[in-house]
C-alpha cells in the first residue's frame, strides 16, 4: 500500500494595494526599473575603486578588500531583506526609498571620502603603523565609504522580484528570467560606458554624480506612481 503525502507549502506575497491597470503600468516600468538598477550597481563598483585608490592602494589588496566588502555587503542586504519582508507594508513607497538612499549617498559620497582621508591621514602622522594595522584601516575606511550604498543594493534585488511576483500572477517565471535579463543587460552596459567614455570625460567624481542621479531619477518615477495610484491617507508609513 503506497500512500501520497502532499505537502502544501504557504506562500508569501507583498501586500501590492493597486488597481488592475497600475499593474499593468508597473509591469511595464519594472524592466526599466531593473536594467537601470544593473547599470547603476556595477558602475558604482567600477567608481568605487577608482575613489578607494587613495584609501587601499593601487595594488591587490585595493581590489580584494573594495571586491569583498561589495560582495558582504549585497549579501547581509539580501539576508536583512529576507528578516523584514513580511513587515513591509508599503514595498513599491520602499523600493523608492532604497534608491533615493542609494542616489544621495553617492552624492555626498566625493566630500565624505575627503573627510574620511584626512582622519587616515592624522592617524598615520599620530601613530607608527605596521602592516596588518594599516590593512585594517584600509578595511575599515572603505567600509565607510561603500557598506551602506552596497547594503541597500542587496534588498533592492529581491525586493524588486517579490513586487513582480506579486503584482503578476501569470507566468511568473517567464516574467523573472525577464527581469534578470534586463538587470543583466543593465549590468554588463553600465560598467562600459562609464569605464570607457563617462570617466574619460569627466573624470571620477563628476561621474559618480551622474550615475547618482539615475537611482534618484528611478525614486522620481516610483514617487509619482505611488501618488498617482494610491490613497496616501491609507500609509502613515512604509513599514509596518
Amino acid at each position: 500500500l503506497q500512500q501520497t503525502v502532499s505537502i502544501e507549502k504557504e506562500e508569501f506575497n507583498l501586500n501590492i494595494d493597486l488597481s488592475e491597470n497600475s499593474k499593468k503600468l508597473f509591469i511595464i516600468l519594472l524592466p526599466i526599473i531593473f536594467f537601470l538598477s544593473g547599470f547603476s550597481s556595477l558602475s558604482y563598483e567600477i567608481l568605487y575603486n577608482r575613489i578607494l585608490i587613495y584609501f587601499t592602494g593601487n595594488n591587490t589588496y585595493c581590489f580584494t578588500i573594495i571586491a569583498s566588502i561589495f560582495i558582504f555587503g549585497i549579501f547581509l542586504g539580501s539576508f536583512f531583506y529576507s528578516i523584514v519582508r513580511k513587515r513591509i507594508k508599503s514595498p513599491i513607497f520602499f523600493l523608492a526609498i532604497s534608491e533615493l538612499i542609494i542616489g544621495l549617498w553617492n552624492i555626498i559620497l566625493p566630500k565624505y571620502s575627503d573627510i574620511i582621508n584626512n582622519l587616515i591621514v592624522n592617524i598615520k602622522n599620530a601613530i607608527i603603523l605596521n602592516f596588518f594595522s594599516l590593512i585594517l584601516i584600509r578595511i575599515f575606511s572603505s567600509i565607510l565609504l561603500i557598506f551602506l550604498p552596497v547594503f541597500v543594493f542587496g534588498f533592492v534585488f529581491p525586493l524588486i522580484i517579490d513586487i513582480f511576483i506579486a503584482i503578476k500572477d501569470y507566468k511568473k517565471e517567464k516574467g523573472v528570467s525577464l527581469l534578470y535579463f534586463f538587470n543583466t543587460i543593465g549590468s554588463v552596459i553600465g560598467p562600459l560606458i562609464t569605464g570607457f567614455i563617462l570617466i574619460h570625460l569627466f573624470q571620477v567624481h563628476f561621474t559618480l554624480r551622474i550615475i547618482s542621479l539615475i537611482n534618484i531619477f528611478i525614486f522620481i518615477i516610483i514617487s509619482i506612481f505611488y501618488i498617482l495610484t494610491n490613497d496616501l491617507n491609507k500609509y502613515k508609513s512604509f513599514w509596518l
